[in-house]
């Protein structure tokens, strides 16, 4: 057995810039739709929900996951900003491809998921990771 692949994970900009693009467009596309009450309603909903995910994003929540290690078995490890280890499995692979890997990890009930893009870790870890998830699920390997 290989030791297991270990990720530090950072804020992508890819996916930060993405954020704001889509909320921008989303209060681009409500403003002439709504009467002003109603936007004055809808554009707090969507600067709370924004803001969120930022904070998301930005990985600054306390329980964002900053570290991650799996082995090829699907068993994994990671490490919360609040210095906290969990453990579980791979629950799932929804999306791999070089620009958006998006995994679910399963603890017990609890389950997480991982949005990673360039940016998000070292390049060559992160192509390992969809290396390793693409021979977990059986697919063809693209890098």
């Amino acid at each position: 057995m290989s030791p297991p692949l270990t990720l530090v994970l950072r804020p992508s900009p890819v996916l930060l810039a993405s954020w704001c693009v889509s909320c921008g467009v989303a209060a681009a596309v409500l403003f002439p739709l709504l009467p002003a009450l109603a936007l004055a309603l809808v554009l707090c909903g969507l600067t709370l929900i924004f803001h969120r995910g930022i904070r998301y994003l930005q990985l600054r929540d306390v329980v964002s996951v900053i570290c991650l290690q799996l082995d090829d078995s699907g068993e994994a490890r990671w490490q919360c900003r609040n210095s906290s280890w969990s453990q579980g499995r791979l629950a799932e692979v929804s999306v791999i491809h070089p620009w958006l890997t998006v995994i679910a990890l399963q603890s017990g009930v609890q389950r997480r998921w991982l949005l990673l893009a360039p940016g998000s870790a070292d390049q060559d870890a992160l192509r390992r990771l969809r290396v390793l998830l693409q021979a977990l699920a059986g697919q063809t390997v693209i890098t």
